[in-house]
């Protein structure tokens, strides 16, 4: 019971809680994953869009024909 105490005081405290970058390295650590979401999803989309899977025997082949 003590755990559950603790753990409802910490959800409606303030402390420790901060949305501001405290320097230069917070800055770089964002704009960094930043980066890396944009690329992950440009990448998601294009080869979503343009598989490049041009085989004749590959499994989408027969989803597409319904052949199973």
């Amino acid at each position: 019971m003590l755990l559950l105490q603790g753990a409802g005081g910490f959800a409606r405290s303030s402390t420790g809680r901060h949305a501001t970058p405290q320097g230069v390295l917070d800055y770089i650590v964002v704009a960094i994953a930043v980066v890396m979401v944009i690329v992950v999803f440009v990448i998601c989309i294009r080869l979503f869009l343009w598989p490049k899977e041009k085989s004749p025997d590959h499994i989408k082949r027969r989803v597409l024909k319904d052949e199973f």
